[in-house]
């Protein structure tokens, strides 16, 4: 009967998804229109000095391949009933809120820790990364040159832009807890700050840190992750969000069906 609904909807969903999702905020997200492949390189070809009427060197060992960018689905079954619809005050931007937070809970999980091949989401963490860094176990046993080693994992010319760590809240806490041996916490403010006034600092060695509850804080796994989080893209299909409402498939119950859904795709 009318549109102004689910486009307030969506505005309340695609603010909760950009609120909650990590990988939404800090990683590069496209609007796509149909099934695309995208070319990736593997390392850097070797480049020669060429003398003068002396032929060109062939890089043999150079290749490169397609990513299939999928269409993958995500939604979200709301079952409202009629009078719930019409008398509630704030009640529906209340589920719709949930319903975002639902989506953005799930993506933030599929693109992390996505298991890729035919039909799944290939997660930054499972997928093959020649730039990207992690530390894989002793995550209680975390130290401060950890954090070192880890960064420098990752190559030169990929430690400038949109770099960083990624941890769940579990594993910033244990590294907030790092001391040195005369006591003193490692992770401190500058001199002229306070800690209580002021908050912890959002950076590790001056990279900004990023917190995801999808990341693992389990010894023996993936639990903390240092790269270049341009080099994770995000696409998306039909303009983002989308909503159908079902007016008749429980009409019987005096039921309306909301469904909230999304169509996207993350890739490395």
């Amino acid at each position: 009967q009318s549109s102004a609904i689910p486009v307030q909807w969506q505005d309340r969903i695609v603010a909760k998804l950009e609120q909650l999702n990590v990988f939404r905020n800090i990683c590069p997200v496209r609007s796509v229109v149909g099934d695309q492949k995208i070319v990736v390189g593997g390392n850097l070809p070797t480049a020669y000095k060429v003398p003068e009427a002396t032929g060109i060197t062939e890089d043999a060992a150079f290749t490169i391949s397609n990513v299939d960018i999928l269409d993958l689905a995500y939604a979200v079954y709301l079952p409202v009933s009629k009078q719930y619809a019409a008398d509630a005050v704030g009640g529906i931007n209340y589920l719709v809120e949930k319903a975002g937070a639902a989506l953005a809970n799930k993506l933030e999980d599929e693109y992390t820790n996505g298991a890729g091949g035919a039909g799944n989401m290939p997660g930054l963490l499972a997928a093959s990364i020649g730039n990207a860094g992690d530390i894989g176990a002793g995550i209680t046993f975390l130290e401060g040159d950890d954090f070192l080693d880890l960064a420098h994992t990752v190559a030169p010319q990929y430690r400038r832009g949109n770099v960083g760590f990624m941890m769940n809240d579990t594993v910033l806490k244990q590294a907030r807890k790092l001391k040195a041996t005369t006591g003193e916490y490692i992770w401190k403010m500058p001199e002229r700050y306070s800690d209580l006034r002021d908050g912890a600092p959002s950076t590790i060695y001056g990279f900004p840190v990023y917190v995801n509850q999808a990341m693992t804080n389990a010894n023996g796994d993936k639990g903390i992750v240092f790269g270049n989080f341009d080099y994770y893209e995000i696409y998306d299909r039909d303009g983002g969000i989308n909503i159908m409402i079902d007016p008749y498939g429980l009409s019987t119950s005096l039921m309306n069906r909301v469904i909230v859904s999304m169509r996207t795709f993350g890739a490395c």
